[in-house]
C-alpha cells in the first residue's frame, strides 16, 4: 500500500504541483527491518527522491508505556511522520491507508466500544494527515503495483494472528465476506456515512460550546456552568472532545472514564471539583465556572469518599488513581513514591 501511493504521488507531482520526500519508520520488530528500510532508501533513490529512515525500539516504548505492541507502534510512527513533516516544511504527511485498513479500524474501534468519532474511521484528510488510498481496495493497490513491474516487501507480522487487527485481517472480515460478499467494502462506507453525520453533529457541538465559553486563550478554557447545562446532553461529549483538541490539537489519550467525570462534574449541583487529566491538564469546577488548562498548584478541596475497584479506576479531586492485583516486591528502593501496596 505505501509503494503504492508513493508511486501514485510521485506521477502526479507536476499535475499536483508538489514535492515529495519519502519517511521511513523502522519499528525493530522483526529480523528483517533494517532489509526493509534499506529497501526503501534504494527505492526511494532510484525515484530521485529525498528519504528519511528512522529506528526507534517500539518494544521498549510499549513497556513503559504499558501498551500493546500495536498501540505503541501507531505512537511512534505518527510522532516520526510529524517530526519530519516539521522538518522539512511539509503540507502534509500522506499514508497508504486503504478501504481494507478502514473496515478493520471500524470493527476494531467498534467492538472496543467506541462512540461516533471512533465508528467514523480514518479521515481522508484530519491534522495533517492525508489518505489518499482510503477508497481504493488492498486487492487494487497491490495490482496497481504488479502493473507497474514492483515487487513490494512483505511485513512478516502482517501474517501473525497475535495482533488484534491482523486476526481482523485475516480471520473475522474473510469470515464476514462468507455471509456478506462486500461485507469489507460495505463495513468501510458504514464508516464514511458515519463520519458525515459526525461533521454535522460536530458543526452544531462548537456553536454550543462557543455559546458555553467565557475565556478561551491558547493555554485555558474557561466555561460558564449555567450556559453549559442549556446544552443538549447529546451534544455535550463532543463539545468537550472539541474543548480539548482546541487546546491541544488532538483530543487522544482521552477515554471515557475523563470524559464521564468532566460530564459529571459539570453536572453536579454546587459541588467544586478539581481532576487531573492526561497530557498535563486539569479541570477546575468551582461555582458557576469550569476550566480546563495546565496543571498548577494543587487546588485546596474535598477529597470525599470514592468506591476504588480492583482492578479499576477512580477520579478523584487528588487525581487519578488505579489499582491492580499485584505482588509485593523483594526491593523497595525501586518503587515510585507515587505507588502504594496494599494488604487485601
Amino acid at each position: 500500500d505505501s509503494l503504492c501511493v508513493l508511486h501514485v504521488l510521485h506521477a502526479l507531482e507536476p499535475a499536483l504541483r508538489c514535492r515529495l520526500h519519502v519517511a521511513h519508520l523502522d519499528h525493530a520488530l522483526h529480523a528483517g527491518s533494517d532489509d526493509d528500510a534499506a529497501f526503501v532508501n534504494r527505492h526511494t533513490a532510484n525515484l530521485g527522491l529525498a528519504c528519511t529512515v528512522e529506528r526507534r525500539d517500539v518494544a521498549a516504548l510499549a513497556r513503559r508505556r504499558r501498551a500493546s505492541l500495536e498501540t505503541a507502534a501507531r505512537l511512534a510512527r505518527y510522532d516520526f511522520l510529524r517530526s519530519v513533516a516539521a522538518a522539512t516544511g511539509a503540507a502534509a504527511v500522506a499514508t497508504g491507508h486503504t478501504r481494507d485498513d478502514q473496515a478493520e479500524t471500524l470493527l476494531l474501534h467498534l467492538i472496543r466500544g467506541s462512540g461516533l468519532n471512533g465508528l467514523a474511521g480514518m479521515r481522508p484528510l484530519r491534522e495533517g494527515i492525508i489518505r489518499p488510498l482510503l477508497e481504493v481496495s488492498h486487492a487494487e493497490a497491490i495490482a496497481y503495483c504488479a502493473t507497474l513491474g514492483l515487487t513490494p516487501r512483505d511485513d512478516e507480522s502482517n501474517r501473525s494472528t497475535a495482533h488484534t487487527r491482523n486476526r481482523l485481517r485475516l480471520e473475522v472480515l474473510p469470515l464476514l465476506e462468507t455471509v456478506q460478499p462486500a461485507a469489507g467494502a460495505n463495513v468501510a462506507r458504514a464508516a464514511r456515512l458515519v463520519a458525515a453525520d459526525l461533521a454535522l453533529i460536530e458543526r452544531l457541538a462548537g456553536r454550543a460550546l462557543d455559546r458555553a465559553v467565557v475565556r478561551h486563550d491558547r493555554s485555558e478554557v474557561m466555561l460558564s456552568v449555567a450556559r453549559w447545562t442549556e446544552t443538549d446532553v447529546a451534544l455535550r461529549p463532543h463539545m468537550l472532545r472539541l474543548l480539548l483538541a482546541c487546546l491541544l490539537g488532538h483530543a487522544d489519550g482521552f477515554d471515557e472514564r475523563h470524559y464521564t467525570a468532566m460530564l459529571d462534574a459539570l453536572e453536579a449541583h454546587g459541588v467544586d471539583t478539581c481532576l487531573m487529566l492526561p497530557k498535563g491538564l486539569a479541570f477546575v469546577r468551582r461555582g458557576d465556572e469550569a476550566t480546563v488548562g495546565p496543571r498548577r498548584a494543587p487546588v485546596a478541596l474535598p477529597l470525599g469518599d470514592h468506591a476504588l475497584p480492583v482492578p479499576g479506576v477512580a477520579m478523584t479531586a487528588a487525581g487519578t488513581l488505579r489499582a491492580e492485583p499485584a505482588t509485593a516486591p523483594h526491593d523497595w528502593t525501586a518503587v515510585s513514591p507515587r505507588v502504594a501496596y496494599l494488604n487485601p
